[in-house]
């Protein structure tokens, strides 16, 4: 039978965390292949074919190939989506390798085994792939079982879990199913084509004061709808867990001014369909003539969903209006201006990951259109706000219009648009959105690089990406990405009084601090060197130093130390005040070191909630791993590749996997909600494991993470630092 090569190239695609992961091609030997990054992946110039989970061959048959396109084609009509496919894919893949199969155990049948006794439909029904598709989705006309898409959850369930849910094989656990998910994803970005996939989504905007007294109450209604996105104002003084209702997130930075309004903007999302890849904040107004004008910030992130791709969100909280209030309106007004140019360059910046959403308090009324204000300036980069589309409604109790829900018509179509009171003196406004991505498969300009390698957009500045290693443009364009406000940096370049400089060979930046000497670029700088410090593994860096102090991968765990050039010299040049310098490895980016492949087991965003050695009521004896904290069902990877020798219950540890990786060394992974592995499995690193839960002595959702040399613990992170990764 002739084969479909599975790859002439590979294709860089975001899922799920949007860091590029390299998918393998199914395309035709006689079709055009798809567009995206080309990469050498073995040095030779030539690509080289890969493998499905498990070292499954990953070529396809005619058959299969039409079959996994007819599993693609009806889960993209029935609203199941690319992680919908994906789910049916794993599922065709173990129950019949993805063949319209005339036989099976009992009388099961075609490429789900579907059984005409269990009520599937009649042999020609489930043996037809496109009625067989319907069927397990739950959206066929000939049958009347439970799909896919009648599991309450299913898009936050692993794959093996989810498929399960359907098939109800003799394996509860779902690992049979689960562990097809990466050969399935491979299959699923083969089928597609660089199209358009669209999505509706749910937005707010709530500025909730701090003489609020209610405020439980008002964030409530704020989420009585199950917005997608919520974007939040005048929150400087609430914890950040109070912002949380019930399953949802919240970004927010870290105060960089207590006095001002960097702490004012926060973004919510609904954890059940999205989560975070980036955040960051955005100085719009370092300071101002007015008392309440220091500070002023727009707080941003991008999300990703498994079906539609990447959307940034944007919360601003702008100046009181400069058109009546002063002192000295003119400069306000200025200042205002030039704040928003700024968030111009953010959202420039952004969309080119897929389309942005900007909401906030913007303290300029819609009616006057003030030309340095927000209709204006965001027009200017194709922004429209839904008042454009469906008319002005109050959001203040004053009955002024002044918050505002922005978004480019291009690829946000507003459907709806409402304002009601809630327990504050501004409205709640809602607007409906129906989002359009282009479907392209990455960025321009996408890079090689493993699941956790960050990727971001080209810079402007050809001249200095010009000779950088991989890691060191990944620096470039991510912190550009993150602070477009920086217009400045340094790349390759001749060091001779520094023979030790990493500048020459490509794997340095330097983030050139404007104004560092006042205290707004010191926090300009701060902010830059803890978001690269915070983002290490996916950026490959080695080390960071700024004003006079160093933070390097091998000694994470001392934290930022007190740094002294080699020479001895002491100017800010040198002691590295008006730069942040960042030195990379140079192409391990995703924690690709040596002949290595470890990978930390979750992605971001979490939180190290207990370390090492830390002793306390929890622990019997004292703590012997890395816990990290983060939302139920976050999916957990395997640290490294290895053979797994133990799923089961742990006692304390709850549901526990262990994996030998060789040399006397394994990983353990406890408090697990589920797990997608068996024992005797061969795993990668990266792959999918299991979900993070709260199974056995557990205070809430955390993976707990045990290294172990020839049997006894040691500390995760260190061990993990000294293989470039940080946790």
């Amino acid at each position: 039978m002739k084969k479909i090569a599975l790859i002439a190239t590979i294709l860089f695609v975001c899922v799920a965390s949007c860091a590029v992961v390299p998918i393998l091609v199914v395309t035709s030997l006689s079709s055009s292949s798809h567009a995206g990054a080309h990469c050498d992946v073995d040095g030779s110039g030539a690509t080289t074919p890969g493998a499905g989970a498990g070292g499954e061959a990953a070529d396809l048959t005619e058959e299969q190939a039409a079959n996994a396109s007819t599993i693609v084609s009806v889960a993209t009509e029935v609203g199941a989506g690319e992680y919908g496919a994906i789910i049916a894919i794993a599922t065709a893949w173990q129950e019949s390798r993805l063949r319209n199969l005339d036989h099976g155990d009992r009388d099961s049948l075609g490429l789900f085994q579907q059984r005409p006794s269990q009520g599937w439909g009649t042999p020609t029904q489930v043996t037809n792939p496109d009625l067989a598709a319907r069927a397990f989705f739950g959206r066929a006309q000939h049958t009347n079982n439970r799909g896919l898409l009648d599991v309450d959850g299913w898009r936050a369930m692993p794959v093996g879990q989810a498929a399960q849910a359907v098939q109800r094989s003799a394996d509860p656990t779902g690992a049979w199913f689960g562990q097809h998910e990466l050969l399935a994803r491979q299959v699923v970005a083969g089928r597609q084509s660089a199209g358009e996939s669209t999505t509706q989504v749910r937005v707010v905007q709530a500025n909730i004061p701090m003489r609020t007294t209610n405020f439980a109450e008002a964030m409530a209604q704020v989420v009585q709808s199950q917005p997608d996105f919520v974007s939040l104002n005048e929150i400087s003084g609430r914890r950040t867990e109070v912002l949380q209702p019930e399953g949802y997130e919240v970004f927010r930075d870290s105060p960089t001014n207590p006095r001002g309004q960097t702490h004012s903007t926060a973004v919510g999302w609904r954890t059940d369909t999205w989560s975070r890849v980036a955040g960051g904040r955005l100085l719009m107004v370092p300071d101002g003539p007015q008392q309440w004008d220091a500070g002023r910030s727009a707080t941003w992130v991008t999300l990703t969903s498994s079906d539609f791709g990447e959307v940034s969100v944007v919360s601003v909280h702008h100046m009181i209006n400069p058109a009546v209030h002063g002192p000295r309106r003119a400069q306000r007004q200025r200042l205002y201006e030039a704040g928003m140019r700024r968030l111009n360059q953010l959202v420039e910046s952004l969309s080119t990951r897929g389309p942005v959403i900007v909401a906030g308090d913007f303290n300029s009324q819609y009616n006057a259109n003030d030309p340095w204000g927000p209709r204006a300036l965001l027009g200017e980069v194709g922004l429209r706000a839904s008042f454009d589309f469906a008319g002005p409604t109050a959001t203040h109790v004053g009955g002024g219009v002044i918050d505002y829900i922005f978004a480019d018509p291009d690829v946000a179509v507003l459907e709806r648009q409402w304002s009601r009171r809630i327990p504050s003196d501004h409205l709640l406004l809602g607007a409906v959105y129906s989002l359009t991505s282009t479907g392209a498969g990455g960025l321009a300009g996408a890079m090689c690089g493993p699941a956790m390698a960050l990727d971001c957009a080209l810079t402007p500045w050809p001249h200095i990406e010009e000779g950088l290693t991989p890691d060191a443009l990944r620096v470039l364009r991510c912190v550009h990405q993150a602070f477009p406000e920086i217009q400045h940096y340094g790349g390759v370049a001749d060091r001779p009084a520094n023979p030790g400089s990493s500048h020459p060979t490509g794997r340095a930046v330097d983030v050139m601090i404007d104004n560092y000497r006042t205290p707004a670029g010191n926090e300009l700088g701060t902010a830059v060197a803890e978001w690269v410090r915070g983002n290490a593994a996916g950026l490959g860096v080695r080390y960071i130093i700024w004003d006079e102090r160093i933070w390097s991968t091998d000694r994470a765990d001392e934290g930022w130390r007190p740094y002294r050039h080699p020479s001895g010299a002491t100017d800010d040049n040198n002691a590295h005040r008006n730069h942040v310098h960042v030195d990379v490895w140079g192409n391990s980016a995703g924690a690709e070191i040596g002949d290595g492949s470890w990978v930390l087991p979750i992605r971001p965003p979490y939180r190290l909630s207990a370390r090492f050695g830390q002793c306390g009521s929890m622990w019997a004896n004292c703590h012997t791993g890395l816990d990290f904290a983060t939302t139920q069902g976050t999916p957990i990877m395997a640290a490294s590749a290895g053979t797994v020798t133990h799923t089961g219950w742990g006692g304390a540890l709850g549901w526990l996997t262990q994996i030998d990786h060789g040399g006397g060394v394994s990983t353990w992974y406890a408090h697990q909600a589920t797990m997608g592995v068996v024992r005797g499995m061969t795993v990668t690193a990266g792959q999918v494991i299991g979900t993070v839960g709260s199974t056995g002595n557990s205070s809430g959702p955390h993976l707990h993470l045990e290294v172990r040399v020839n049997g006894s613990p040691v500390d995760p992170a260190r061990f993990l630092a000294q293989r470039g990764i940080t946790p």
